[in-house]
Order: C-alpha cells, then structure tokens, then sequence
C-alpha cells in the first residue's frame, strides 16, 4: 500500500512540474482581409507562414491565427508579442524580454495577402497563395511552398556559393564581386 501511495504522489508531482516545461505559448486572433500586408519581425526565431483558403462569411474578412512558442523550458509572455494594426498593415513584432530567449512564430493567414518576414537568426517557412511574400534571413534557411503559375521572383545572396532547390527552372544567377 505505501508502494502505491508512493507512486501516486510521484505521478501527480512529474504530472504538475511537467507542464511548465513543456511550454503553453500564447495564441492570438487578428482580422486580416485578403490584399492586407502583413509584416513578422522575429529576431532569433523561426517564423512559419500558411496561406489557407477559407473565410467567416463576413464578406472577405478572415480570422488569422497568431501563435507564439518558447523553446525548451521557456514560455512566452504576453509582453514577449506586439501586434499593430492600422489601415490594411498588420506589425507582429518578437521581442522577448531576455535575448538568450528563442521564440517561434507560426500564423495562419487567409489567401492573397503580402507577407514580409524577417529573421536574423532563424528559418522562415512560407507556405499558400501569396499575392507577394519578401523573407530576409542572416543565417536562417528561406523555404517558400507557392503556386508557380504566374510567379515572379527575385533572390539576392549576400554571401558566396548559395544552395538554393526549386521544381522549376530557376534562372542563370549572376554573381558579382564582393
């Protein structure tokens, strides 16, 4: 019988301190239409796009999700994401309060929107039908999963010999002295 007590109490302890470590993140909701420019700074962390078709029946209002995570034992907090809104811009700002924090970004938006990611140190990740998308990254990888019908692009490297992968003929690139 002490046996068992024994183990109840060691499962309700690891079960109690386990939550915290595992992180909850924060989820938010924004109001964006199709058209809007959405812009996602996140200094030190991923930041992880979809493009989805699907509205609220509010004309073409359409609910996006914001979600923000910590990596390992810490979590986010509400200070650690700043959103602004005014007239067809969204700014979704990261900004934790101890730099040695990594957070990930991951928001679901409707179709044709412009989206600008940037990240200095982490991946940015698009996915859908953008009606434009720039992403800039210093040490991150840039993977963009979009329609190619009509698809313009540009690709600018600032450092020798880059690796990039289409399914698609991508034109010559022209390298220049540094």
């Amino acid at each position: 019988m002490l046996k068992l007590f024994r183990t109840l109490i060691f499962v309700a302890l690891a079960s109690a301190f386990a939550t915290p470590l595992f992180g909850q993140g924060i989820t938010r909701e924004l109001l964006v239409r199709p058209g809007d420019t959405v812009q996602v700074i996140n200094a030190t962390g991923r930041i992880n796009v979809i493009a989805y078709k699907e509205t609220t029946g509010i004309g073409d209002d359409s609910v996006s999700t914001i979600t923000l995570s910590g990596s390992g034992s810490t979590d986010p907090s509400e200070n650690d994401l700043r959103i602004d809104t005014g007239r067809g811009r969204h700014w979704i700002t990261v900004s934790p309060a101890n730099s040695a924090n990594r957070f990930d970004i991951a928001l679901h938006l409707p179709e044709r929107v412009k989206l600008i990611a940037t990240t200095r140190e982490g991946e940015v990740r698009a996915q859908g039908n953008f009606q434009s998308l720039a992403a800039r990254t210093e040490t991150g990888t840039i993977a963009a999963d979009v329609p190619t019908f009509d698809l313009r692009y540009s690709l600018q490297w600032v450092a020798s010999r880059p690796r990039y992968l289409a399914n698609f003929e991508i034109a010559g690139v022209k390298e220049k002295s540094a």
